[in-house]
């Protein structure tokens, strides 16, 4: 057998099919992948329950294929405001999840051979999704600076540089960005709005972090941005806000005549996604901004941030403090690489070396940052690991129990 060219390249094995089974393995604490280790609230799961036991007979089939009214008329509701605009239907696509949100886009917006632009660290399936929509992802990436998120930055003489005239379909453009868990501001928002509207590129907006900001910064969509929306296709998902990531319940909004395009692909997919956690979805987002669950939610995540950067700092590892999303990176470079590099045929960057001996060393797995990244950025990130902060309390207390080890070895090495 012999696979279809669009997937043949695609890694037999990613950095999520290693360090789970890794950790699961060897009894790790899992601060790697991104998913909630806790239950969503009860509201949420009731309101999850109740949809599916009810007695509407529609409640468990098929519904309209751009999303169930309930969801969309918070969607709509929503867009509108972070949007500053009226939002009407025919601009919504509900998705699975905002990795199909961004995979149709790409089909519906991207033709073979076209080039997509992404701000490296990124979030691993983009490059590949470009690549399955047979067009080609260029790299641009951010420069690593202090010791928070936010101060790393885009060289925005590069990204012109990145810029093919004439092929150049589009930049994927992540805030907050997954790592260094970066809020874009309104100044370097503008400039990249800039630079898309005299490429006339479009900007594929992936939101899926909207309500985690942290320290007084501000979500801006950058559809939001004065004659941006016409060419913003707006991504998110109730997965990192719900804590509900195995829903799979995104979203799409753009302009109709793009929305109508990804609405074309989404029919011949999925046609339509799980009817009762759509209901679902769409009274939790409705109900937590009434319930206090909204003003609570940062909180919940500061607070298991401030827990995880002072195990950190307290084992010699300075962290990178995000601003948004739930991700700490943490510099590796005062620990001996005769520690954790072993001799191995694979091309593979020192943060990977470490990831694997803390799991099985350590009991504690992180996710090296390399895999966000092309091979010749490597140099740029290898000394940071990235932890997840999205845990309970008592993981990240474990964790640091277990990561005492680590000073030992350091201080003996």
């Amino acid at each position: 057998f012999r696979a279809a060219a669009r997937v043949a390249d695609i890694p037999p094995t990613t950095v999520w099919s290693e360090f789970t089974p890794l950790a699961i393995e060897v009894g790790a604490i899992n601060l790697g992948q991104g998913f909630p280790a806790y239950t969503p609230d009860p509201f949420v799961r009731e309101l999850a329950a109740a949809a599916v036991q009810s007695e509407d007979p529609m409640a468990n089939q098929y519904c309209r294929s751009q999303g169930h009214p309930e969801l969309v008329k918070w969607i709509q509701k929503r867009y509108s405001e972070l949007l500053k605009r009226d939002i009407n239907l025919a601009q919504i696509e509900v998705t699975n999840g905002t990795t199909q949100a961004i995979n149709l886009t790409l089909q519906a917006c991207v033709d073979a051979g076209q080039e997509v632009i992404i701000l490296e660290p990124h979030f691993d399936t983009y490059g590949m999704g470009i690549e399955m929509a047979s067009a080609i992802p260029k790299y641009v990436s951010l420069h690593p600076k202090g010791t928070t998120g936010n101060e790393w930055y885009l060289d925005f003489d590069e990204l012109k540089a990145a810029i093919t005239p004439g092929k150049t379909r589009g930049i994927l453009f992540n805030t907050p960005q997954n790592v260094p868990g970066k809020v874009w501001t309104l100044q370097e928002m503008e400039q990249i709005a800039k630079i898309a509207t005299e490429n006339n590129l479009l900007i594929f907006a992936d939101e899926v972090y909207d309500r985690l900001v942290f320290d007084g910064c501000e979500h801006i969509s950058m559809g939001s941005l004065p004659g941006m929306f016409e060419r913003t296709i707006t991504m998110a998902s109730c997965g990192k806000t719900l804590a509900t990531t195995g829903w799979k319940v995104g979203w799409v909004v753009a302009p109709e005549p793009i929305c109508q395009a990804i609405h074309n692909a989404q029919t011949l997919q999925s046609f339509c996604i799980c009817t009762p956690l759509q209901m679902a979805a769409g009274r939790a987002l409705e109900a937590m901004a009434h319930n206090g669950y909204l003003e609570d939610l940062p909180k919940r995540y500061l607070a298991r941030r401030e827990q995880l950067c002072d195990v950190l700092r307290d084992i010699g590892l300075t962290p990178t403090v995000p601003q948004g999303a739930f991700f700490v990176l943490a510099d590796i470079t005062s620990v001996p690489e005769k520690l954790y590099v072993k001799p191995t045929d694979e091309d593979i960057a020192k943060d990977w070396h470490f990831c694997r001996w803390m799991t099985r060393d350590l009991g504690v797995t992180a996710i090296p940052t390399t895999a966000f990244c092309r091979k010749e950025s490597r140099h740029m990130y290898e000394k940071y690991i990235r932890f997840a902060f999205c845990k309970s309390e008592e993981n990240i207390t474990e964790a640091g129990k277990r990561l005492q080890k680590l000073k030992t070895l350091v201080s003996e090495a």
